[in-house]
C-alpha cells in the first residue's frame, strides 16, 4: 500500500525553509553527491524523478559533482556500483554525508520505485524504501518519490571526521639544522604534459570570441534567365568576427535562470572582392561586403552534453560596386529580423559541434526591391550554419565553419522591368580560433 509521502514531502519543505533561517542549524553543511539511476525500464519517468531531485539537494545541501571526485581521486570510479570500501574512503577523503542513488524496476504492469542510499559511516545502503506507480508519475508522485530520499538523507548523521589521538612522547632536545641551499630545478623541456581536460559536460562559456577567415561565393539569378544577373569571379577571402556574451554567468552567477540569458553579435568586412555580369565574365567590378548581426540568446541544457539555443535578432548585409554603370543590377541592402535556434554538442570531451537554422523576415532589400527596377515584392531568407571545434588547451579552440543563407523574391511586376522572381544565395566556408572563458 502506498504511504502518504506527499504530506511528508511538505512538511520536509517547510523544515528546510525554517532551518535556513537559523543560524545554529548546520543543514546546509551535509555534502551530498548524486548517482546514476538505475531505471533502464523506465529511462523517461527516472530521468524526471532524478532531475527533481538534483534541485532538492543543490538547493538543501552542499552538492558535490562527481566529476570532482574522479579528478581528485585520481582513479575511476564506478558509480553504478559502489563498494562499502569505496564509499568510506571517499567519504572521510571529501567530507560526505551520503551518495544518493535509486532504481526504477518493473513490476507485472507498475514501476517500483526503491531508494539507494549509502552512509558514510558503514558504507552500505540504508534501509531502502519503496514507492509503486503507474505510467509516467504526476508531480505529487515525484515529490512523494522525493521525500523518501530527503528521509533518509536526515536519517544519518552529519559526517564527522575520525578524532586525533594525541600520543605524549618523551621530551626530545631541538637541534638547529643548517639548511643548505638547494637551486631550484629547471623543468625539463622534452618532458610530455598531459593537455587539460578540454569540455566539461554540459557546460558552456560564459563568453566566447572566435576570428574566422572565410571563403565567400554568391550569386544572384532571376527568372526568367533572360534577366541580367552576376556572380562572384571567385572565392573571396574575408574575416568575420563572432562573439557570444552571457553578463550573469561571467558574474560568475552560473546557477541561475539569468545566466542561461546571452547576447550575439557577428561582423564580416569585405573591401576586396568582384563580381562580373552574366554575359561578359571579363568586366569585373570591385564589391564591397558587410555583414552585421547582433540578437538575444537563451540557452537551454538537454542531458548531460546538448544544448539549444534560441535566438532572436537582427540581421543586415549591404553590397556596394565601385562603378554602377558596369553590372545592370540593382544593389542589395538587407536588414531583416532573425528567428533561429542553434543547438550544440559536446563530442569525447575534446570536441564540440553547433549546428543552426534561421528565417529572415526581411525589413528591406535596397535597390532591388523599388519601384526603379521591379517594383514591390514579398520576400522572405533562410539560413543554415555548422561548426565544428577542436579544444587545443582549455580556453583556445580551432574551428571549421560553414554557412548557407539564400533570399528569394516575388515580384509583382510594377518595376520598370520584368521579372518573375530571384533568389539570392550565399556559401561560406572558414577557418579559424575561438577563445573561450
Amino acid at each position: 500500500m502506498q504511504k502518504p509521502y506527499s504530506f511528508m514531502f511538505f512538511l520536509f519543505a517547510a523544515a528546510f525553509s525554517m532551518a535556513t533561517l537559523q543560524p545554529g542549524v548546520a543543514l546546509a553543511k551535509k555534502r551530498v553527491v548524486l548517482l546514476p539511476f538505475d531505471a533502464d525500464s523506465a529511462k523517461d519517468a527516472g530521468k524526471t524523478v532524478r532531475g527533481f531531485i538534483q534541485d532538492l539537494l543543490k538547493n538543501n545541501y552542499e552538492y558535490v559533482l562527481k566529476k570532482d571526485l574522479k579528478e581528485a581521486e585520481g582513479t575511476e570510479i564506478d558509480f553504478r556500483d559502489l563498494t562499502p570500501e569505496t564509499v568510506k574512503k571517499v567519504s572521510k577523503q571529501f567530507s560526505i554525508t551520503a551518495f544518493v542513488g535509486a532504481e526504477i524496476n518493473k513490476v507485472k504492469g507498475t514501476y517500483v520505485f526503491k531508494t539507494k542510499v549509502y552512509n558514510w559511516e558503514t558504507g552500505e545502503i540504508v534501509t531502502p524504501k519503496e514507492y509503486t506507480f503507474r505510467g509516467k508519475p504526476s508531480q505529487k508522485q515525484t515529490e512523494e518519490m522525493a521525500a523518501l530520499i530527503l528521509m533518509a538523507i536526515e536519517e544519518m548523521k552529519e559526517y564527522t571526521p575520525p578524532e586525533e589521538v594525541k600520543v605524549d612522547g618523551p621530551v626530545v632536545a631541538q637541534v638547529e639544522e643548517k639548511v643548505e641551499k638547494v637551486e631550484p630545478l629547471t623543468p625539463d623541456k622534452n618532458k610530455a604534459v598531459k593537455p587539460p581536460s578540454a569540455i566539461v559536460p554540459n557546460q558552456v562559456p560564459a563568453i566566447q570570441a572566435g576570428l574566422v577567415f572565410g571563403f565567400l561565393t554568391r550569386s544572384l539569378d532571376f527568372q526568367p534567365t533572360t534577366e541580367p544577373y552576376y556572380k562572384t569571379s571567385a572565392p573571396s577571402l574575408a574575416p568575420q568576427l563572432k562573439v557570444a556574451l552571457y553578463p550573469l554567468a561571467l558574474a560568475g552567477d552560473k546557477e541561475s535562470m539569468g545566466a542561461r540569458f546571452g547576447l550575439n553579435l557577428s561582423a564580416m568586412f569585405l573591401p576586396a572582392f568582384e563580381s562580373y555580369p552574366a554575359n561578359d565574365k571579363d568586366n569585373k567590378v570591385a564589391t564591397t561586403v558587410m555583414d552585421i548581426n547582433a540578437g538575444l540568446l537563451y540557452r537551454h541544457p538537454i542531458g548531460e552534453n546538448i544544448h539549444l539555443t534560441p535566438r532572436l535578432g537582427y540581421a543586415m548585409r549591404t553590397w556596394s560596386f565601385a562603378k554602377k554603370n558596369v553590372l545592370d543590377v540593382p544593389s542589395v541592402s538587407y536588414s531583416s529580423i532573425d528567428l533561429g535556434a542553434d543547438i550544440r554538442m559536446n563530442l569525447a570531451n575534446v570536441a564540440v559541434v553547433e549546428a543552426g537554422l534561421s528565417f529572415y523576415l526581411p525589413l528591406g532589400a535596397g535597390d532591388l526591391a523599388e519601384g526603379e527596377y521591379y517594383g514591390e515584392s514579398s520576400l522572405y531568407g533562410l539560413g543554415l550554419r555548422f561548426l565544428f571545434g577542436y579544444k587545443l588547451t582549455q580556453q583556445l579552440e580551432i574551428v571549421v565553419t560553414f554557412d548557407y543563407s539564400r533570399y528569394q523574391f516575388s515580384f509583382n511586376d510594377k518595376g520598370a522591368r520584368s521579372a518573375d522572381s530571384a533568389s539570392d544565395q550565399y556559401l561560406q566556408f572558414g577557418l579559424g580560433a575561438r577563445f573561450n572563458h
